[in-house]
Formats: structure tokens, sequence, C-alpha cells
């Protein structure tokens, strides 16, 4: 199966790495990107976002998918035998340089290097170094207060416009970091408000009904 996605993990890291541009500071960046939906253009049921807001520089998520990528690609290189050394040292370069997660006023992760978490949402995509790529983790100080604040940002702007998704990976993240109360406790509204009695998950905002977590 590793051969077979091989060359399409290739392909696509291929096209990550040429949108990149080297900035002033050595780093590679992301001139334009988007995470998912953010900020939305509508808050409830009233529109009020530009569209274009959603465009910016280094979001979260694709900085942290090229770098895992590009990890997995020279992981995936050693263990099939691949000589694709050109490839290879172009996924260590962007790996040493590819840039920095960017960080709010509470310390916790940014949506994108030009746009805070500052509102409820439904994807919780600017946490994926925490919950998909695991590239910050809570066995370390640094990664305890990265995780801790991006925490709170989320109990800051609260749930209203959650989905069901966003109250199990909050779980997820709460597991991560040694929280189960607050694991279970999310857990339990995700069930009581989000899923009916015969299994049947309900996606669907509150609209500004907040749960504290």
């Amino acid at each position: 199966f590793l051969r077979k996605l091989y060359p399409m993990m290739k392909e696509m890291t291929k096209m990550l790495m040429a949108i990149m541009e080297e900035g002033e500071d050595g780093k590679l960046h992301f001139p334009w990107t988007m995470s998912a939906e953010f900020p939305p253009h509508t808050n409830g049921l009233k529109t009020r976002k530009k569209y274009e807001n959603r465009f910016g520089p280094d979001a979260t998520c694709d900085i942290a998918y090229t770098k895992w990528m590009c990890e997995k690609l020279l992981e995936a290189k050693g263990i099939l035998g691949i000589k694709d050394e050109e490839e290879a040292e172009k996924w260590q370069y962007t790996i040493d340089h590819i840039a920095d997660f960017t960080y709010d006023a509470f310390g916790g992760l940014m949506v994108r290097a030009d746009q805070p978490y500052n509102e409820s949402h439904r994807h919780l995509t600017h946490l994926f170094p925490i919950t998909q790529t695991y590239q910050i983790t809570y066995d370390n100080e640094e990664g305890k207060k990265i995780i801790d604040n991006s925490i709170h940002a989320l109990k800051v702007f609260g749930t209203g416009e959650w989905m069901g998704w966003a109250f199990s990976e909050t779980a997820k993240i709460a597991l991560l970091s040694e929280k189960p109360g607050m694991a279970e406790q999310l857990i339990h509204e995700y069930c009581d408000k989000f899923v009916f009695p015969n299994t049947m998950d309900t996606d669907g905002s509150r609209y500004g009904c907040s749960f504290g977590f």
C-alpha cells in the first residue's frame, strides 16, 4: 500500500511546495491560504463577512500538513528503499525552512499568520498540529502551554457556532492534554444535542446557543 501511496504523496507535496515563497526572514511562507471557511461568511442567520477575508498568509493547517508530508515522505523513502535524492533534499529543505506556527494574544495557535481564532467556529483546523500531525504534544512544557492556551481561546469564544464534530475534536484535545473530565463533558453534550436515539448525527450549528466547558 505504501508503495502505491508514495507517488501520490510526492505529487501532493510538490503542489504545496510550488505555492510557497521564501520571505526576507529566510523562511518558506504560503502567501495565500485558507483555513476551512474561517472567518465564517455568516454568523448565525446574519451575513456579515466578505468572502475574501477567508484568505491570507500561512494557514496553520497548511504549515502543519506540508511539514508532516515532507517528514513522512522521507520516512517512506527509507522504508521502500527508493533512491529519490533530489526530491529528498527539497523535502528536508522545506522541513528546515518552513515558517513557524504563529500564536495569538493568549499564546494559542493562530488560524493564519494574520488571523487569530477570535470567534466561535465549527472548524478547528488551526489545531491540526495538536490533533492530526502531533507536532505539538503535552509531554513537554512548551507544548503544554500552547495546548492549554489554545483550549482557553475555544472557551473564551464559546461553542455557539460549533457542529457535532467540533465537540468530539475538542474532546480529543482534552484527552491529549490529560483532561478526561472535560472530554467526558464534551462527548455528553455532543450525544445529547447532536445525536438522535437511532444514532443518526444531526450536523448544524446552534446559532449562538453556547455551552460552557
